[in-house]
């Protein structure tokens, strides 16, 4: 058993790939009714270069190109007990496309929260590269239990790279009468992006926070 580690964007890609290849010689002969055929020889030096790359079927959507996303945002820090007692919830989050292909599906992603800290979630604003945009946010799911409250959006935006998507959250926190017995971690992480073989690890496919003071 052990542990593998990927390289990560930007070092996953190779600069000018070569494509393998086999040297090979052979000479074309003629034969009944004017047909050709290969006659190949053992010990001479070769006359030509053949791609040993397979042809990719059609049925696979053509040629594959990598692509990426990368998860940031922005934090806020909810306090009580005279603010000896605290815990961060995201603000603003960040999907940064780092190609160099466009993303095959649209963004979605989660955002994990301590149900005990925070009581709702919504988007509030999308802007892509700067500007306003209609985004197509689409709630999917609100899980909550005693412990953890998940809430799964859509979008229907496929990051090009260097695209940038900015979702701006309103959140309304619970105030605690007191110390709590533990606490969920906030997360944001990417969600149903497929099993795409070309998506580049770039490491940053989620975010979270850890420095919380709950008891």
């Amino acid at each position: 058993m052990g542990t593998a580690f990927p390289v990560l964007y930007p070092y996953d890609l190779v600069a000018g790939p070569a494509g393998a290849t086999a040297a090979v010689h052979h000479k074309n002969v003629h034969g009944p009714a004017g047909a050709t055929a290969a006659v190949h020889h053992k010990n001479v030096r070769p006359t030509d270069r053949r791609s040993l790359k397979p042809g990719r079927p059609h049925a696979f959507g053509g040629v594959a190109t990598p692509w990426g996303l990368e998860v940031s945002g922005v934090w806020n820090r909810h306090e009580w007990a005279n603010g000896e007692r605290w815990c961060h919830y995201p603000v603003r989050i960040t999907l940064n496309g780092v190609g160099p292909g466009t993303a095959p599906v649209a963004a979605s992603f989660s955002v994990v929260l301590d149900p005990q800290v925070v009581s709702d979630v919504r988007i509030v604003s999308a802007r892509l590269n700067g500007k306003a945009h209609d985004a197509g946010v689409r709630l999917l799911s609100a899980t909550r239990t005693a412990s953890l409250f998940e809430i799964r959006w859509t979008t229907r935006v496929k990051p090009r790279s260097g695209d940038r998507l900015d979702l701006g959250l309103e959140v309304r926190t619970r105030k605690p009468p007191g110390d709590l017995p533990t606490v969920k971690h906030p997360t944001v992480g990417l969600i149903g992006m497929g099993n795409h073989i070309t998506q580049r690890q770039t490491g940053l496919n989620s975010m979270s926070r850890s420095d919380s003071q709950w008891a």
